[in-house]
C-alpha cells in the first residue's frame, strides 16, 4: 500500500479466507496460529443462504470499524440474506501481526431491510414485502437496493449508509443515517434508528463510496452509474444538514487516462491533499477469465493516487 496514507483492513470477498491489515504501509497477516478472522468469517456465514457476503463498505467509528453488505437480491431478483450484514469488528497491532475479530459482545446486524421498509417510506416500493420470494423487477440492476458506501458523522456515533441504487424519483442519490449501529450490533440488540434520508444531486448518479475528510471539514462522495459501465466523477458534501455537492474538478480527465479503471472505494491521505481509487477488477480480463475467477495468483486490483483540488 503506499506509503503515508495510514491503516488498511483488506478483506477478500471472493473467498472470504483472506483478511490482511497494513498499518503505516506495512502489510501483515492475521495473527497466526489462532487466525482470528475465522471468528470474523464464522459470523458472516451464520446469516443463512447462498453467496457471498458481498461487503461493500467499511467505516471506522471510535475503536471500531463497522463493514456492510450490499443488501442487495441478485441479478435474478432473488433475496439474498447473506448480503443483508451489518457487523463491528476491533483491529490491533501485535507486534508484526495485526489481531482482528468481531467485538466481543456484539451480534451480526441483519434487519436493515425490515427497518429501511418501516422507517424510510419511499424506499418501501423498492423493497417490496417481507419474504424471500423472486422478483426480477427488485435486483440492483433494475434499480433495487444496492449499498456502497458507509462513513462515520463527526458526531461519533453515527454511521451515513451511501446507495448505489435506488435513486429518487428525481434522479438524486440517497443517503441515510443510522443513529445507533453500536445497540443494534449488542447481543441484547434493539432496532435501527434510522433519519430521514439525505437526497445528493449527483448528475443521476449512485454512491459508490463515501469518505469523510480528515479536518472534519465535510465528505467525499464517489458517484458512479447505478449499472454498470463508465462515468464516474467526485463530490464534495458538507455532510448532514446539507444537500448541497460540488463537483471537484480533475477527476474526470484523470480516469479518461484509464478508461477500464472502475473506483469504488478511496482512502483519503491524513493531511487532506490526496486520494487514493482502488477499483474494481472483478470482471477486467486475465488471459481467458475475469480477474475474480482467474487463479488465485493472478487476481489483482489496481489503485490511482491523485492530488485533491477544490473547485
Amino acid at each position: 500500500m503506499p506509503d503515508g496514507f495510514g491503516e488498511f483492513l483488506v478483506w477478500n470477498d471472493e473467498n472470504e479466507t483472506t483478511l490482511r491489515v497494513s498499518l503505516a504501509g506495512n502489510t501483515m497477516p492475521v495473527t497466526p496460529p489462532d487466525d482470528v478472522s475465522d471468528s470474523v468469517r464464522s459470523a458472516l456465514r451464520a446469516r443463512s443462504g447462498r453467496g457471498e457476503a458481498d461487503l461493500e463498505g467499511a467505516a471506522r467509528l471510535g475503536d471500531r470499524i463497522y463493514l456492510i453488505g450490499s443488501h442487495g437480491r441478485n441479478s435474478s431478483g432473488e433475496r439474498r440474506e447473506r448480503r443483508e450484514q451489518l457487523i463491528a469488528l476491533e483491529v490491533a497491532a501485535k507486534g508484526d501481526e495485526a489481531l482482528v475479530r468481531q467485538v466481543p459482545e456484539t451480534r451480526v446486524y441483519g434487519e436493515l431491510i425490515s427497518a429501511l421498509r418501516e422507517q424510510i417510506g419511499l424506499l418501501g416500493p423498492v423493497l417490496g414485502p417481507n419474504g424471500d420470494a423472486r422478483d426480477a423487477m427488485r435486483a440492483p440492476e433494475r434499480s433495487g437496493l444496492n449499498i456502497e458506501g458507509l462513513t462515520a458523522d463527526p458526531d461519533g456515533g453515527t454511521l451515513l449508509i451511501g446507495l448505489r441504487s435506488p435513486l429518487t424519483s428525481d434522479g438524486h442519490a440517497i443517503v441515510v443515517p443510522l443513529s445507533n449501529p453500536g445497540e443494534v450490533v449488542a447481543l441484547a440488540g434493539t432496532r435501527a434508528r434510522l433519519g430521514e434520508p439525505i437526497p445528493l444531486d449527483l448528475d443521476n448518479r449512485g454512491v459508490r463510496s463515501l469518505e469523510r475528510m480528515p479536518d472534519g471539514s465535510g465528505y467525499l462522495v464517489l458517484a458512479g452509474p447505478t449499472g454498470d459501465g463508465p462515468g464516474f466523477e467526485l463530490f464534495a458534501w458538507a455532510g448532514p444538514g446539507s444537500q448541497e455537492v460540488a463537483k471537484l474538478s480533475g477527476f474526470t480527465e484523470a480516469l479518461h487516462r484509464l478508461p477500464d479503471f472502475r473506483p469504488e472505494g478511496m482512502v483519503v491521505h491524513p493531511a487532506g491533499t490526496e486520494l487514493l481509487l482502488i477499483s474494481d477488477d472483478g470482471g477486467r480480463l486475465v488471459g481467458f477469465n475475469a480477474c475474480k475467477d482467474a487463479p488465485p495468483e493472478q487476481r489483482s486490483f489496481r489503485m490511482l493516487r491523485l492530488p485533491l483540488r477544490a473547485g
